[in-house]
């Protein structure tokens, strides 16, 4: 089990990627990931700090949320994945932990042009209804066709508490198929930190971080594991959401969120699983079996 308990974010995050070593399913995982990552080194270009700028929004929900029942699946036009819901009514999250593949993203198969096609992973707190904050941090992707017809991948870190503009982990770099594992954890509802490790890489990366104002201070009835087709303005131009990449699967694994006064740990065990649906179609297809994961490109 995770040790959310440290006073420091980074040394929790190296204690349970030393303990993921030892489980031979994510031993596995990791060596097709760097079989991955070795196959598509020279398409790949390395983005840093904010070179991918993105926003994520809180999610927007299709549906009445109050008429399911605690485990059915939910659609929304913008999040793919899953959330926990406190189970008492006295309490809230105040930490978050996923680890995942990073994905290899190509253009939809019916897309025309040469992009860019985006899309982003993250765990978070809040969102879901819950107000107008969302603490969290994760990763952006990007993919466009270069003019000889071969494809150019990104990637970038970053960390947010919306209604805040996110804002990018300097040299931070990032390979498809690489094991990433993500925390944020807070110590009250307007202070928290999150941190993001590349287990290929070794490299681990932490942020501080206050909320933006008394208003978006957190609730914590929420906390998430989320592929999202974020909002985006270039050049200017009003926020909308990003062509979205087709980015394959991203398969997660060991996510577990902490709440004030219980031992007792959520997970996408006992999540509600979300489907990312716009345009009358499902672009996600999510399956969840005990902490793991695995969200599906469906569109």
């Amino acid at each position: 089990m995770y040790d959310f308990n440290s006073s420091s974010p980074t040394t929790p995050i190296l204690q349970h990627l030393s303990r993921l070593t030892t489980n031979s399913q994510i031993t596995s995982m990791k060596l097709i990931a760097m079989k991955l990552s070795l196959v598509i080194f020279a398409a790949t270009v390395f983005a840093h700090g904010n070179s991918t700028s993105r926003d994520s929004c809180l999610a927007k929900i299709l549906d009445d949320d109050t008429i399911h029942a605690p485990t059915a699946t939910r659609k929304s036009t913008n999040w793919g994945g899953a959330v926990a819901q406190v189970a008492a009514p006295h309490t809230s999250y105040y930490a978050v932990v996923g680890s995942f593949i990073a994905p290899d993203p190509k253009p939809p198969s019916k897309a025309a042009g040469h992009g860019p096609w985006k899309g982003s992973a993250w765990v978070g707190i809040d969102g879901w209804g819950d107000g107008p904050g969302l603490f969290q941090a994760g990763i952006t992707w990007q993919v466009e066709k270069a003019k000889n017809g071969s494809l150019v991948t990104s990637f970038g870190a970053w960390h947010e508490w919306v209604p805040a503009n996110s804002a990018g982990f300097e040299n931070f770099k990032i390979l498809a198929g690489d094991i990433l594992t993500v925390l944020c954890q807070t110590s009250n509802s307007s202070y928290g930190v999150c941190a993001i490790h590349n287990h290929n890489t070794g490299i681990v990366v932490s942020q501080p971080m206050t909320a933006p104002s008394a208003k978006t201070t957190l609730v914590g009835k929420h906390a998430e594991w989320i592929v999202e087709d974020f909002m985006e303005g270039v050049n200017g131009n009003p926020m909308k959401p990003v062509p979205l990449a087709d980015f394959g699967k991203v398969e997660w694994f060991d996510c577990e969120a902490a709440a004030v006064g219980t031992k007792n740990r959520s997970s996408t065990e006992d999540a509600f699983v979300v489907d990312m649906n716009f345009n009358e179609t499902d672009w996600t297809s999510v399956t969840t079996s005990g902490k793991n994961m695995t969200i599906k490109y469906a569109g």
